[in-house]
């Protein structure tokens, strides 16, 4: 099986080095379904950057992706329909079907409350511009079951 991953690099707010991304499709293989399988951000010292994850608010991420970076089959499997149907500036909905728990590394390196670990299953603001996706994720606290 395949496994759609787009391994991005990218600056985080307030973080003086280049930091990495994964960003992919969940499921076993990762390859099916609509939404992200992980979210990782780790530091790095790549300078290449076609990607940028920042820090919005206490518990609000922006995550941003080069449209030149993605094949149109990409795009249908990330986004579930080609970009270009959209008109630039067009807000629209990113869906992520399942939850998606963040690491501790990745909360530390966006320098987000280690308590919002969770991008809950929904549906987010996605708006794309002529070069850009922007794609903005609320995180949640996790209530531990008692």
């Amino acid at each position: 099986m395949t496994m759609l991953s787009l391994s991005i690099a990218c600056y985080c707010q307030n973080a003086k080095s280049a930091t990495q991304v994964s960003f992919g499709r969940y499921g076993s293989d990762c390859s099916s379904g609509r939404g992200a399988c992980s979210f990782t951000v780790t530091k790095t010292g790549n300078g290449n950057l076609v990607q940028t994850a920042k820090k919005i608010s206490a518990h609000t991420v922006e995550l941003q992706i080069d449209k030149s970076s993605l094949t149109k089959e990409e795009q249908l499997r990330i986004f579930g329909m080609p970009l270009s149907e959209l008109n630039p500036g067009e807000m629209t909905f990113f869906i992520q079907d399942v939850a998606l728990l963040l690491t501790p590394e990745t909360l530390g390196n966006l320098q987000i409350d280690p308590r919002y670990t969770q991008i809950a299953p929904g549906n987010y603001p996605m708006t794309v511009t002529n070069d850009k996706i922007k794609i903005l994720f609320t995180l949640q606290v996790i209530n531990p079951k008692d």
